[in-house]
């Protein structure tokens, strides 16, 4: 029997490396007994996802992770469609609600390679989209950018660099925790918070936001 799942993975949809339905054929592979497909601001890899999982003894799981700013940083929120409705139409219904999130989310990444261009380093937005045309682009492939073009050895070194929480490179999230849970809660998602322990925050300020959230109806 299969016992274990993974509720928080990402594809080529935004800045994962495999496919939808190489994701799929790999949890399978590891004996996963659900998977759940969380891209940033996106569900263009759900359909894929599911319809990879048709015929295999593994359960594909809907969802998405959102980002929004909280204090002076950002949180991500997951949420997952529980209710059983996948049809076409109403996964491109709540895509069409995610390109104001998809947007915003452009224009904070114009703003940061603004701010790189301005500190002599050469990135443009033509780099991200040459390489990731039909993904929603994340600081994750900027960083990626960042190493092929030589200015750092690895990913976690342009975070830690430029990329990270705090940086003076990163403009505030204009994303707001109660937009996003709006939108959750329009389509019915179950909503849990993203990898907490990466936050940096105190136990108390853990537990504030968790409180926060909790007030917006998360569940988890």
């Amino acid at each position: 029997m299969r016992k274990y799942i993974d509720l928080h993975s990402h594809t080529t949809a935004s800045d994962g490396t495999l496919t939808p339905t190489q994701l799929v054929q790999e949890a399978d592979r590891r004996k996963l007994a659900a998977i759940a497909i969380t891209d940033h601001n996106t569900i263009l890899g759900v359909s894929e996802a599911l319809l990879a999982g048709t015929d295999l003894p593994i359960e594909v799981i809907p969802g998405i992770e959102m980002d929004c700013g909280y204090g002076s940083g950002e949180i991500h929120i997951l949420g997952y469609l529980l209710q059983g409705d996948y049809s076409t139409t109403h996964l491109e219904a709540i895509q069409k609600d995610l390109q104001v999130f998809i947007d915003m989310r452009d224009e904070r990444n114009n703003e940061i390679i603004r701010r790189l261009n301005e500190a002599g380093i050469e990135i443009s937005m033509e780099d991200l989209y040459q390489k990731n045309p039909n993904a929603v682009v994340t600081r994750g492939h900027i960083a990626r950018t960042l190493v092929s073009k030589g200015y750092f050895c690895t990913a976690s070194d342009a975070f830690s660099s430029y990329l990270g929480d705090g940086s003076p490179f990163l403009p505030p999230k204009q994303v707001t925790v109660e937009s996003v849970m709006d939108f959750f809660h329009k389509y019915h998602f179950f909503i849990s918070l993203a990898h907490p322990t990466r936050y940096h925050l105190s136990d108390i300020e853990l537990e504030n936001l968790v409180k926060v959230i909790s007030n917006y109806g998360a569940h988890g």
